[in-house]
C-alpha cells in the first residue's frame, strides 16, 4: 500500500518540476486558469444552486392533513354502539392558470442567467490573463534592450575608468558615463519589481504559486498575423457577447415573472376531502369540498403592473447596452486599424540592424569623432524608440485582448 502512495507521490512530484522546467506558453497557463483558478470554481457553485431551485420549482405542493373532534372519554349521550369519534380531512393545493409552469420557466432561466455570469467571468479573467501575459512579454522585451546598454555603458565606463587613470580624458566624462550607467540600473530594478507584480498577477489566476518570471514563454511569435485576419472577419452584430446574451435573458425572467403575475389573477382551488366517524346526519361519511379566494378586492393589478414595468426597464436597458458596445466596437476597431499601421510603419523602420550601429558610435565615441554627450543622446534616442515601440506593440495586444473580450466567443453559446 505504501509503496503505491510512494509512486503517485513520485508522479505529483514528477508532473509538478516538469512544469516549470519547461517554459510556459500562454496555452499552457490557460490551461492551468481553467482547471484551478478558485474564483471561477466558486462563481460554478451558484450554477448548482440555480439547478436546485428548478428541479424544486418542479416539486408538486404537499397536502395537508388534519385529524379532529377525537373524544378521549364518553358520556351518556353517546349512541349506542359507538364509543369513538373523530374527523379525518385531507387538502390539496391545485395550482391553476399555469403557475406552476410559469414558475419553473422562471427558474430555468435564472438557471442560464448564472451560466452568463460564470461565462461573463470567465472571459472576464481569461482577458485579465492574456494581458498580464502580453505585459509580461513587453518587460522582458525591455529587459532584454536594457542589457543590451547596460553591457556597453559597463564596457565604456571601464575604459573611461583607464583613460581617467592614465590622464587621457576628464574626470567629468567618467562621471558622466557612470551616471548614465547608474540611471539604467536603477531603471532595470524598477523593471525588476513590475516583472514580480504581473508574475503575482500571473500566478494567482492560474493558481501555480511557483511560478517565476524566467518560466515563462515570451519569445515574441507570429500570432500577430493572425489577430490580423481575425481581425478582419468581426460580424459587428455582436451576436456571441455575453453582456448581451445576459441582457436578453434577463428580458426573459421578465417576461416569465410577468406571466406569474398575471396567472395570480386566478385564484388556486384548494381540493378538500373529509371522513367525519360520528356526524349529526349519517355516521362513518366521506365527503369532498372545494375552497377558493374571491378575486372581490385583490386581483394583483399592482404587482402586474409593476411586473410589466420591469419587463419595460430590462428592454430599455438591454437597448442601451447595445448601444455602449456598438460604439465600443466601433471604437476599438479604429484603434486596432491605427495601431497597426503605426506598428507596420515602425517595424520598416527598425529593420535595421541597431547593434551594429550601436557598435559604429562606439567606435566613433572612442575615436573622438563624435563627443560624450552626443553618444550617450543616441543611447537614449535608440532605447526610447526601442521602448515607444514596446510598448505600442503592448497596447495593441491588449487591445486586441479587449475586442476578443467585447465580441464573445466565436461559436453560440446556446443554439435554442
Amino acid at each position: 500500500m505504501w509503496q503505491k502512495a510512494f509512486l503517485s507521490f513520485i508522479s505529483i512530484l514528477y508532473s509538478l518540476t516538469s512544469c516549470f522546467s519547461q517554459e510556459l506558453t500562454l496555452d499552457d497557463l490557460e490551461k492551468s486558469f481553467v482547471l484551478n483558478n478558485q474564483s471561477l470554481f466558486i462563481e460554478k457553485f451558484n450554477i448548482s444552486k440555480a439547478e436546485a431551485h428548478r428541479m424544486q420549482a418542479k416539486v408538486w405542493n404537499n397536502p395537508s392533513f388534519e385529524l379532529s373532534e377525537v373524544n378521549l372519554w364518553t358520556n351518556q349521550t353517546v349512541d349506542q354502539g359507538i364509543k369513538q369519534q373523530y374527523a379525518i380531512e385531507l387538502q390539496q393545493l391545485i395550482e391553476t392558470a399555469g403557475k406552476r409552469k410559469s414558475r419553473i420557466q422562471v427558474k430555468a432561466f435564472e438557471k442560464k442567467d448564472a451560466e452568463y455570469a460564470y461565462l461573463e467571468l470567465l472571459f472576464q479573467l481569461k482577458s485579465e490573463l492574456h494581458k498580464a501575459f502580453y505585459t509580461a512579454r513587453a518587460l522582458y522585451q525591455q529587459e532584454e534592450v536594457n542589457k543590451q546598454i547596460e553591457a556597453l555603458y559597463r564596457r565604456q565606463t571601464e575604459k573611461f575608468k583607464k583613460h581617467v587613470d592614465a590622464q587621457h580624458i576628464s574626470k567629468a566624462d567618467y562621471l558622466r558615463i557612470q551616471a548614465a550607467l547608474l540611471s539604467l540600473q536603477r531603471e532595470n530594478l524598477l523593471l525588476h519589481h513590475q516583472q514580480l507584480e504581473i508574475v503575482h498577477q500571473i500566478a494567482v489566476l492560474t493558481q501555480m504559486p511557483q511560478l517565476t518570471f524566467d518560466s515563462l514563454n515570451l519569445q515574441a511569435t507570429s500570432e500577430s498575423n493572425m489577430e490580423h485576419n481575425y481581425l478582419s472577419g468581426i460580424d459587428q452584430k455582436l451576436a456571441n457577447n455575453i453582456q448581451l446574451l445576459r441582457k436578453a435573458n434577463n428580458i426573459e425572467i421578465a417576461r416569465a415573472n410577468w406571466s406569474l403575475e398575471h396567472a395570480n389573477r386566478i385564484p388556486n382551488l384548494q381540493l378538500i376531502i373529509n371522513n367525519d366517524r360520528g356526524g349529526n346526519i349519517m355516521r362513518n361519511f366521506v365527503g369532498v369540498g372545494l375552497s377558493f379566494d374571491i378575486p372581490l378586492f385583490d386581483r394583483n393589478k399592482q404587482h402586474i403592473k409593476a411586473a410589466r414595468l420591469e419587463l419595460n426597464q430590462q428592454e430599455a436597458h438591454a437597448k442601451q447596452v447595445d448601444f455602449e458596445l456598438r460604439a465600443e466596437l466601433s471604437k476599438l476597431i479604429n484603434q486596432i486599424s491605427e495601431t497597426e499601421k503605426t506598428l507596420l510603419l515602425w517595424s520598416e523602420n527598425l529593420k535595421e540592424d541597431q547593434s551594429a550601429i550601436l557598435e559604429i558610435y562606439q567606435r566613433n565615441l572612442m575615436a573622438g569623432q563624435i563627443s560624450l554627450i552626443q553618444f550617450i543622446d543616441y543611447i537614449e534616442s535608440f532605447k526610447d524608440a526601442r521602448t515607444a515601440y514596446i510598448e505600442l506593440h503592448e497596447t495593441y495586444q491588449h487591445q486586441l485582448a479587449d475586442l476578443k473580450l467585447l465580441i464573445g466567443p466565436e461559436t453560440p453559446i446556446y443554439e435554442n
